[in-house]
């Protein structure tokens, strides 16, 4: 009972399951994002005892979670790494990160303008994949009250939605986006703050690549996932 989370009579989109593995974590998509962790720090690690059953856990527990934002981020950060492996020619490496870039740029861009524009498409009545955009919204709506500093950091809180007749959103406790949270919670200075952190580590990370061969861009890579 304690490793499971139950979602109610709605399915889950994933597996088409009723209840998600939650483990240790106090929700089922921190469970996705350990087990992910788990999972490319495993890969990485060659010559390590019982290597493929520990890859092989990792992925059962990423799949019984259902924490889509985590199974995307270790699609994506496969494909960044095979491109790396076998493009052993620039012209070629270069040619297939930009193109899947650019896919990925073009299909994230048209979710996103659909979602807020409700332009005619295959997403009509839907919104956008993860139905994020109203808190989104709202929360870009506190910042540009505050633009310099934000809010707070009671953003978002049970007091904040309260007070400001949010009563019905009990399942938001943050802006689920972290930039935007960052925007609305502490304003340009915080946002300015955490841009420079990410590039800094993104920096670091490739950096390291000769090092660590590639472990830390995956990790930078799934991190920036689920923090978007």
């Amino acid at each position: 009972h304690w490793a499971l989370a139950g979602t109610g009579s709605r399915l889950s989109l994933f597996l088409n399951r009723s209840v998600h593995l939650q483990g240790l974590t106090q929700q089922y998509d921190e469970m996705g994002v350990v087990a992910l962790f788990g999972f490319l720090t495993t890969y990485w690690l060659k010559d390590a005892r019982f290597r493929r059953i520990s890859l092989g856990l990792c992925l059962l527990a990423l799949a019984l979670s259902g924490a889509r934002t985590s199974i995307l981020a270790l699609l994506l950060c496969l494909a960044c790494l095979w491109v790396y492996k076998k493009g052993a020619n620039r012209s070629i490496k270069g040619i297939s990160v930009a193109l899947s870039s650019g896919v990925l740029a073009i299909g994230v861009l048209y979710l996103t303008l659909t979602g807020f524009t409700g332009a005619p498409g295959f997403t009509d009545n839907l919104g956008t994949l993860n139905g994020r955009t109203l808190v989104w919204s709202l929360t870009l709506d506190q910042w540009r009250q505050g633009p310099l500093v934000g809010y707070g950091p009671s953003l978002w809180s049970a007091a904040y939605r309260a007070s400001h007749g949010f009563t019905d959103l009990t399942w938001v406790g943050m802006a689920h986006n972290q930039f935007i949270q960052t925007l609305g919670e502490s304003g340009l200075v915080g946002f300015v703050a955490l841009i420079a952190f990410v590039l800094a580590l993104v920096c670091w990370a490739w950096r390291s690549r000769s090092v660590d061969r590639g472990l830390a861009l995956r990790l930078v890579i799934a991190l920036l996932l689920i923090m978007i």
